[in-house]
């Protein structure tokens, strides 16, 4: 386990605690993490995720936009800055865009040849790219998608030999269930 590792991870259970919260400052820690996961991923040539946490930073930054001018929104509006519901027809586009970018991720992956487990990573990285657009829409929703994708990658690490962070995929499991319980009761209670 390297320094990196533990920093990447402290910053994460920080991310995860404030997107537990809905706070707006989980895209700093989510940004500084990213930064330290991508150069992890590239020592493990896992490409697909290393080149998701690049997208995760740039996420970040999309998503704090998102989230400020929702805030500044309700409150030019006098109201609060609320947790919302994914339209139902929202279902179907995100989860082909899922399977659409496992396949293509899969198969680049596999003419790449470095990758040693190309579904593993194109799907913990399809879903997880789904997922963070879901989250800076800031539906409560993002959540299946971590819930998912989670215990995916508890198994993904611990078979790559990283099991610090398949420890830490286990730890963000349980918030991931408990963060989809509580962002829903957010968006019941704020309609």
């Amino acid at each position: 386990m390297s320094p990196l590792e533990i920093i990447g991870a402290i910053l994460g259970i920080i991310y995860v605690l404030l997107e537990y919260k809905a706070s707006l400052w989980l895209w700093l820690f989510g940004f500084l993490m990213d930064v330290c996961y991508t150069i992890i991923y590239l020592q493990a040539h896992y490409y697909a995720n290393a080149a998701l946490y690049v997208y995760y930073m740039a996420t970040c930054l999309w998503g704090a936009c998102l989230w400020l001018r929702s805030r500044k929104k309700a409150q030019e509006q006098g109201e609060e800055d609320v947790v919302k519901s994914m339209p139902a027809k929202g279902w179907i586009p995100v989860v082909l865009c899922s399977a659409a970018l496992t396949v293509v991720l899969a198969f680049v992956l596999q003419r790449m040849g470095e990758s040693q487990y190309v579904w593993f990573d194109g799907l913990t990285a399809a879903l997880s790219c789904v997922g963070m657009i879901v989250m800076a829409k800031k539906f409560y929703q993002q959540w299946v998608f971590w819930i998912v994708t989670n215990p995916i990658y508890v198994v993904f690490m611990a078979m790559s030999g990283m099991y610090f962070l398949a420890g830490m995929y286990a730890f963000y499991t349980i918030i991931s269930i408990l963060g989809f319980v509580r962002w829903k009761k957010m968006s019941v209670e704020k309609k």
